[in-house]
């Protein structure tokens, strides 16, 4: 982002109810410059994002 923050969007899908799941960011690469050809930094940053999160199943009323 210009400002030099940076903007996450989570979903998890397909989860167990009630379970904790961990979250991080990437900082994105080029996939030339990195061991695996991944297209991001593969150390997590923790200052850009990182979280666990609980998931709760949510009704769907129609």
């Amino acid at each position: 982002m210009e400002d030099g923050n940076a903007a996450i969007t989570v979903t998890l899908e397909n989860t167990r109810d009630g379970e904790c799941y961990s979250v991080h960011a990437h900082d994105a690469a080029d996939p030339e410059t990195t061991p695996n050809n991944t297209p991001y930094n593969e150390k997590p940053n923790a200052d850009v994002f990182a979280q666990a999160t609980t998931t709760r199943r949510m009704a769907i009323v129609r």
